[in-house]
């Protein structure tokens, strides 16, 4: 499947939260390879094959810029401390209104 030119809705979820990585090395990579560590530079990196970036409250002030690439932003809590934080998150994301 080429995700460039799939006609489906795309979401993604950012794995970067107030400036740094969730859980594993995607902060770690980021600054490595010389990238901001931000949900925006993520979104700027998912943009040719995202049609909808999740992020989480803690980053809502970034949505004008992730909106500016043609990605539509949605805000809610991402991060998944228990299985009902993961099940809410699930529901969350099946019910998107991405239309």
């Amino acid at each position: 499947m080429d995700l460039k030119s799939d006609s489906q809705i795309r979401i993604a979820v950012s794995p970067i939260v107030w400036g740094d990585s969730v859980r594993g090395p995607a902060g770690k990579i980021m600054r490595e390879l010389g990238y901001e560590v931000s949900c925006v530079t993520v979104a700027e990196l998912y943009r040719d094959f995202c049609d909808v970036f999740v992020i989480d409250v803690q980053d809502k002030e970034h949505c004008k810029a992730i909106e500016s690439l043609g990605i539509k932003p949605f805000v809610g809590p991402i991060l998944m401390n228990s299985k009902a934080d993961k099940i809410a998150l699930a529901k969350t994301l099946l019910e998107l209104d991405v239309n």
